[in-house]
C-alpha cells in the first residue's frame, strides 16, 4: 500500500487479496487497513463427469476440469471417506494461499507513514489429502491505528492445516513509521511483503520466501 496526499483518509487493503493498507499522509488522518488473505484448493474432476464436488467447504465453484473450493473465512476443507482409493486427492489437489496484508502506518509530526506490505503467496502443485477435516484458516489483514501514532499492526498467516503437510502463507508487514528515537527511524517491518520505508532513507521491510518467479512449491514475497 502508498500514500496519496490528497486522500482524507489513507486506503484499506482489498479484502481477499492479501494486499496491503494505505499509509497516512497527514498527522490526525487514519492509516489503512490490510486486506485479508484467502485459500483456494482445486482437484481435478473425473473423466466423464461435470460439475462433481468430491469435499465441501469454502465457496465451490468449477471449471472444464477441476472443482475449485475458494476460502474468504476460515472453515474447513471436508473429504469424505470413498468407497475406493479416489485419484482427486492422491497427490493431484493444488493449493493455493496468500496471507493477510499489513497495515499502513499513521504519519508523525510531519512525516506521512508509510503502507503496508502484502501478505506471502504459497502454491503447491501435488499435494495429497485424505478422508477428514482439514481446518483453514485465513489471514485477516492488520487492522489500522486510527488516529493516533502508535505503530500499526502486521497481517495474518493464512494456513492449510492438512494432517499430510500444513502449508503457512506469512503475512504482510506493517508500515513503516516516522521515530527519531529508533536506530532504524523510518523501516518498515518484516513479513510475507515488508511494510514500505517511511521518510528519507526508510528501508522497506524483509520480505519471507523467495523471489520471483520461484520455483513450482514455494514460498514468494
Amino acid at each position: 500500500g502508498g500514500w496519496d496526499s490528497n486522500a482524507p483518509v489513507a486506503v484499506d487493503g482489498s479484502a481477499g487479496t492479501g494486499g496491503g493498507g494505505g499509509g497516512s499522509a497527514t498527522y490526525g488522518t487514519a492509516s489503512g487497513q490490510g486486506g485479508s488473505g484467502f485459500v483456494c484448493i482445486r482437484y481435478q474432476i473425473g473423466a466423464g463427469t461435470t460439475k462433481t464436488a468430491k469435499a465441501t467447504g469454502g465457496n465451490i465453484s468449477f471449471t472444464p476440469t477441476h472443482t475449485v473450493h475458494v476460502f474468504e473465512s476460515s472453515g474447513t476443507f471436508v473429504v469424505p471417506a470413498p468407497q475406493a482409493p479416489d485419484p482427486a486427492f492422491a497427490g493431484n489437489a493444488e493449493v493455493f494461499l496468500v496471507g493477510g496484508g499489513g497495515a499502513g502506518a499513521g504519519a508523525k509530526e510531519t512525516v506521512a507513514g508509510a503502507g503496508g506490505g502484502g501478505g506471502a503467496v504459497e502454491y503447491h502443485q501435488s499435494q495429497t489429502f485424505v478422508a477428514g477435516t482439514c481446518p483453514i484458516t485465513v489471514g485477516a489483514g492488520g487492522g489500522c491505528i486510527g488516529l493516533s501514532v502508535a505503530p500499526s499492526a502486521p497481517g495474518n498467516p493464512s494456513t492449510v492445516s492438512n494432517p499430510q503437510a500444513i502449508h503457512t502463507a506469512p503475512a504482510g508487514g506493517a508500515g513503516g513509521q516516522y521515530n527519531p528515537l529508533s536506530p532504524t527511524p523510518n523501516d518498515g517491518n518484516p513479513g510475507g511483503s515488508g511494510g514500505g520505508g517511511a521518510f528519507s532513507g526508510g528501508l522497506g521491510g524483509a520480505a519471507a520466501g523467495t523471489s520471483w518467479p520461484g520455483v513450482v512449491d514455494a514460498v514468494s514475497p
